[in-house]
């Protein structure tokens, strides 16, 4: 076996948890009929009920592009190996190379599944501000802390999946590997 068919291998596996995961989401489409039950909904109740179910397609749609393209996402991982290598003996760097885009790629992915939520949560700040800053000053602190912490994601996931060599350093230096080599 290759390394980059172990590294296609690999973006196979983790497809089929995004799966797992992208149907398990689906278990908010309950909330839909809730949501939806006034015979006009505003804006508002769409939001709430498209919140409810994106995660899952979000996830389902992760899993589907890692399936469709864990070829060229495993290139990607070992293009800086020989295509035709064959792995006689697995190397940690490839290993962890492999392991940090993949850990990226999940990490945007799961950013991604709650991109509606935060995008609802904004929305319903953005235009009733008035509303809440009154009954709820609490629910002011959730569309900000939500938008960091999508933010966050996007950047940590983005940096592992592109820069894995650049997270290897730093995780080495950090736990004082790079001073025994």
């Amino acid at each position: 076996m290759s390394k980059q068919q172990a590294a296609m291998l690999a973006c196979r596996i983790l497809a089929i948890y995004a799966f797992m995961q992208g149907v398990m989401g689906f278990a908010s489409l309950g909330m839909v009929p809730f949501y939806l039950q006034n015979p006009t909904p505003r804006m508002q109740e769409w939001l709430m009920a498209f919140s409810s179910v994106s995660p899952g397609l979000y996830m389902l749609t992760f899993a589907a592009i890692l399936w469709l393209f864990a070829n060229r996402i495993a290139y990607y991982m070992t293009m800086d190996m020989p295509p035709g290598e064959v792995w006689s003996g697995i190397q940690v760097e490839t290993v962890l190379r492999t392991g940090c885009v993949l850990c990226g790629l999940f990490i945007l992915g799961n950013a991604v599944t709650n991109l509606s939520g935060t995008i609802a949560y904004i929305y319903l700040f953005f235009h009733q501000r008035q509303a809440i800053l009154v009954s709820q000053p609490e629910m002011v602190i959730r569309p900000v802390t939500e938008s960091v912490a999508f933010l966050l994601k996007v950047v940590i996931g983005a940096w592992f999946a592109a820069r894995p060599n650049q997270v290897i350093r730093l995780l080495r230096r950090v736990t004082g590997e790079d001073r025994e080599s």
